[in-house]
């Protein structure tokens, strides 16, 4: 079965109101002799803005221009301080693997967690997939946001069913940052 039939059965559950497949991997971002550790997710752009609200983190940039610009990518507001970058730059980011893309800059965002803006990006999913050396089909997460997160649980065991992957509530997942984010979601693990 294919994550896009997942995906499909578990958007079908009445308390979901937004389902997104991701590929996240450890990267190295370099800008000249500057060379800086971090992790891109690889995503489906308008979906993870209904997740997360990435609109409304930017600083500078268009999200959307992830879907318009080939090897374009988002990058946080501490990636873009440290290695002294703008919107319309190139970085080139390297893979664990040692696959590596130029990539131009078409966003810089900022959230209010300083490791989140000094480590993460985000790009195309079909690009990070390239990047880390796997198919279309691959994917780490299958992100999940409820329309009441008090039913995380349920949901997680539902999904379990449907996928046979172990699902995980956000709120157990992440029970130190519970408070200070409003995202209601189930994270599917896949593998890496």
């Amino acid at each position: 079965v294919s994550q896009s039939r997942y995906i499909s059965q578990i958007r079908r559950l009445a308390e979901v109101s937004a389902v997104t497949p991701q590929v996240t991997g450890n990267v190295i971002y370099t800008s000249g002799s500057v060379e800086l550790p971090g992790n891109v997710a690889g995503v489906q752009i308008e979906q993870e803005d209904k997740m997360i609200d990435v609109k409304g983190n930017m600083i500078s940039g268009n999200l959307l221009d992830l879907n318009r610009i080939h090897n374009s990518i988002l990058i946080g507001k501490g990636i873009a301080d440290k290695l002294s970058l703008h919107v319309g730059d190139n970085i080139t980011v390297r893979s664990g693997s040692g696959n590596l893309l130029i990539m131009r800059i078409v966003g810089i965002f900022a959230t209010t967690v300083k490791q989140v803006d000094e480590t993460k990006s985000y790009a195309n999913i079909a690009q990070v997939q390239g990047l880390l050396g796997k198919d279309r089909s691959y994917v780490t997460e299958i992100k999940v946001n409820l329309i009441n997160y008090n039913n995380a649980p349920a949901v997680a065991s539902q999904i379990e069913t449907i996928t046979g992957y172990k699902a995980e509530d956000w709120v157990k997942a992440n029970e130190q940052l519970k408070a200070g984010f409003k995202v209601r979601a189930v994270n599917i693990v896949t593998g890496k």
